[in-house]
C-alpha cells in the first residue's frame, strides 16, 4: 500500500487486484510441499539430518503448526494416497485458484469497492504500475 502510494485503510482486494500480488504464503506453497516431501522420503534410522529427526518428531507430537501444514497439503493435494508425496506444482497451482477466488468473493462483496468493481473484473496487473 506505500509503494503504491494508497492509504492504510485500502482494501486490500483492490491492491491485491491491481498489483496481481497474492500473499507470500501462495507463493511459497511449492517450495514447502518440495521441502515437507524431502524430509518425508528421508529414511530415518539411516539419515544424519536433524531435521528429518525434528520432522518425525513433530508429527508425533502433533503440534499445531504441522496439523495446520498437513491440513493445507491434504485440501490442496485432496487426491494424494496415504503413503504418496504431495505433488508441489498441483499444491501451488491450487493454491494460486483458491486465493483467485478468494479475491473475487471479496471485491464482490466489499461496498468499499462498488467503483473498483466497475472497471475491475479480472485479476491482472494494471498497466500504470509497468515502468517505462
Amino acid at each position: 500500500k506505500w509503494t503504491l502510494g494508497v492509504n492504510k485503510t485500502t482494501s486490500n482486494a483492490a491492491v491485491w487486484g491491481d498489483c496481481r500480488r497474492t500473499p507470500i504464503v501462495v507463493q511459497y506453497v511449492k517450495q514447502v510441499t518440495d521441502f515437507h516431501n524431502r524430509l518425508a522420503r528421508l529414511n530415518l534410522k539411516d539419515s544424519p539430518a536433524l531435521a528429518r529427526h525434528a520432522f518425525v518428531e513433530q508429527k508425533k507430537l502433533d503440534l499445531g503448526w504441522f496439523r495446520a501444514l498437513e491440513s493445507m497439503l491434504m485440501i490442496l493435494d485432496e487426491n494424494k494416497l496415504e503413503h504418496q508425496l504431495y505433488n508441489p506444482l498441483l499444491c501451488q497451482e491450487r493454491a494460486h485458484n483458491r486465493f483467485i477466488n478468494l479475491w473475487e468473493r471479496e471485491r464482490k462483496s466489499n461496498k468499499k469497492l462498488t467503483f473498483y468493481n466497475k472497471v475491475k473484473e479480472t485479476f491482472k496487473a494494471e498497466p500504470y504500475l509497468t515502468l517505462p
